[in-house]
């Protein structure tokens, strides 16, 4: 009887996975039984583990999306998004103006009240983006500050905070002279460069990553993988029972054959002998 015959499987005990490899002793094996077939089951069906999973675009183990659907329907339907993203490139440009009339008055000692202007109206931008961001934050992920996703960066935004709030202070209590005042402003400044970086590393992360919810361009989600694997097993108890069919029918001719022989072993006995 035809039987079929099991390309070779991979040799060496690793497969491709989301970002790199499973390695290590009896990876095979453990990975199939972690799918519910492989040869401890008894199946041998000529598809290797590789090539079962290995064409799954998951996101790196490891690194979850930054949004929950629900999360992620919360941020595109709330008017706070569109406010940041009003405030946050205006707080840049500003920024850029004032930094430049700052290094402009360090350097010739001219237009001191043009630079603090600046640094006064950029502080109050400031201010701004920090309440509705933290209304923004409360509505998206249940919590005013530091919402596990975006932690680190309201941690910076504290301290960018508290070096503006500083400049305001010394600024009106005539702490500082004119040119420690800038210092302090641009000392401010580079940490909102800092928090500012953060925010845009976050949100492209973001966009690299999309929340499991099957929106489009989710891809490698759970549900994916979902598919995947009932789709191998779907596969596996396909063949599975092509097999039993095969051996059912040879079950069947070996019967038929061992009936035949004994039926004409019968009439062989039962012709007299001359």
């Amino acid at each position: 009887m035809n039987r079929r015959t099991a390309p070779n499987r991979t040799t060496k005990n690793s497969h491709e996975s989301c970002s790199g490899r499973f390695t290590g002793p009896g990876s095979e094996s453990a990975l199939e039984s972690a799918l519910g077939y492989g040869p401890e089951r008894g199946v041998d069906t000529g598809l290797g583990t590789e090539s079962a999973i290995g064409a799954v675009n998951c996101p790196a183990v490891g690194k979850s999306a930054l949004y929950t659907a629900e999360q992620r329907a919360r941020r595109d339907n709330t008017r706070w998004t569109l406010v940041q993203g009003v405030l946050a490139p205006l707080q840049f440009l500003i920024f850029i103006v004032s930094a430049v009339l700052i290094v402009r008055f360090l350097l010739t000692g001219q237009g001191y009240l043009a630079a603090t202007m600046s640094v006064v109206i950029k502080t109050a931008v400031l201010y701004l983006i920090m309440v509705t961001g933290a209304i923004w934050e409360r509505v998206v992920f249940g919590q005013y500050l530091f919402a596990a996703p975006f932690f680190w960066e309201d941690v910076v935004s504290m301290l960018v905070m508290l070096l503006h709030t500083l400049y305001l202070l010394a600024l009106a209590t005539g702490a500082l002279g004119a040119s420690a005042l800038m210092i302090l402003a641009l000392a401010a400044y580079l940490s909102y460069v800092v928090n500012a970086a953060q925010f845009v590393y976050k949100f492209r992360l973001a966009r690299r990553q999309p929340a499991e919810s099957g929106l489009p361009g989710a891809t490698g989600t759970a549900a994916n993988r979902s598919a995947v694997q009932k789709n191998t097993l779907s596969q596996r108890s396909g063949f599975k029972a092509t097999e039993f069919a095969e051996s059912t029918a040879a079950n069947s001719v070996t019967n038929q054959l061992a009936d035949s022989t004994t039926e004409l072993d019968a009439r062989a006995r039962a012709v007299p002998v001359r």
